[in-house]
C-alpha cells in the first residue's frame, strides 16, 4: 500500500488549485490539466454543488408523498437483464455474470396522464446486487461538467463521503483504458463503524469528453473479495459497440412502457373504460 501519494492526492481535494494540480501530476504521470486556476476552482466548486444536491435530490425523493393525483398509476421499472447487455444510447455492452441480474439504474418511469402511459427517461447501465450492502454498478452519462481528473476526484470524494482523511486509503490508482477510452482504476478502502468497506472502480471518458462511462465494486471487504472476480468479468466483457451490434439490439430502455392495470374497484367490476 502506497499511503504517501495517495493520502496527498485525495488531501488535494478542497486544497489550492495548484496543489490539486501539482498532486494529480505526481501521482498520474503523463495526465495534463490545462484549464486555468480560476477554471479549476469553478470546476471543483460544481463538483462539490453537484454532491450536495445529489444529498437534497435523494432527501427528496425518499420522502412519503402526502397525496398522490387520483389518475396516477405506479410505473414498473424495465426487466432485470440477464447475460448479454447492449446499451445503443451511449454505445457500450457487457455481459453480466451467470450468477447475476443487472437492474435498471437510471431515473424513475413517471405515468404521463395525457397518454396513459408511463415514461422511461434513458437508459444509464445497471446494478448487479451483491446483498450485504454491495454492488457491482456499470453506468454511462454526461460529462459536461468535468474533464476526467476532476470526474475521477468527484467519485473519490463521493466514496470518501465527508469521512476524515486517515480513514480512507487509496490503495493504488493507474491510467487505464475502458473499451478504448482513457480512463483511471483506483482502489480505496474506508473504515465504516469498525469495518473496511472498498470500492475498486474505472472512470473513463469519451475522447470528446462528452460522455463518462464508469464500472465499480462497493462492498464489505468480505463481499468485496468473494465477488471481485465477477467485477473483473464485467470489465472484460466491457466493449464499445460495433455499428452491426446496435442494429436489431434488444429495446432495452423502451420510451413507453404500459402501467400495470388498475385495481378492481369496490363493486369488483374494475376501472371503467
Amino acid at each position: 500500500m502506497n499511503e504517501r501519494p495517495a493520502l496527498a492526492f485525495l488531501g488535494a481535494i478542497g486544497a489550492r488549485r495548484e496543489g490539486l494540480e501539482a498532486m494529480i501530476d505526481r501521482t498520474v504521470p503523463s495526465r495534463q490539466i490545462s484549464t486555468s486556476r480560476a477554471a479549476g476552482e469553478a470546476a471543483l466548486l460544481t463538483a462539490l454543488l453537484a454532491a450536495l444536491l445529489a444529498v437534497l435530490l435523494s432527501a427528496h425523493v425518499s420522502a412519503p408523498v402526502a397525496a398522490a393525483e387520483p389518475t396516477a398509476r405506479a410505473c414498473p421499472y424495465p426487466a432485470v437483464v440477464r447475460g448479454a447487455y447492449r446499451n445503443p444510447s451511449f454505445g457500450f455492452g457487457f455481459t453480466i455474470p451467470e450468477r447475476l441480474s443487472g437492474a435498471w439504474n437510471s431515473g424513475p418511469c413517471v405515468f404521463d396522464t395525457d397518454v396513459s402511459e408511463c415514461v422511461c427517461m434513458a437508459d444509464h447501465g445497471r446494478t448487479m446486487s451483491l446483498g450485504d450492502d454491495g454492488h457491482i454498478t456499470v453506468y454511462a452519462g454526461g460529462s459536461a461538467r468535468f474533464e476526467l481528473p476532476m470526474a475521477l476526484l468527484e467519485d473519490i470524494e463521493t466514496f470518501r463521503d465527508g469521512r476524515p482523511l486517515s480513514d480512507v486509503s487509496i490503495e493504488s490508482l493507474v491510467p487505464t483504458t475502458l473499451g478504448g477510452h482513457a480512463g483511471f482504476r483506483y482502489v480505496a478502502s474506508k473504515d465504516v463503524a469498525g469495518t473496511t468497506r472498498y470500492r475498486e472502480a474505472v472512470v473513463a471518458h469519451s475522447a470528446d469528453d462528452a460522455v463518462e462511462y464508469s464500472v465499480a465494486i462497493e462492498a464489505p471487504e468480505e463481499v468485496y473479495r468473494t465477488w471481485r472476480a465477477d467485477f473483473v468479468s464485467v470489465l472484460d466483457t466491457w466493449h464499445t459497440l460495433r455499428p452491426e451490434e446496435t442494429v436489431g439490439a434488444p429495446d432495452v430502455a423502451p420510451r413507453w412502457v404500459r402501467p400495470p392495470p388498475s385495481p378492481p374497484a369496490a363493486d369488483g367490476r374494475g376501472e371503467a373504460p
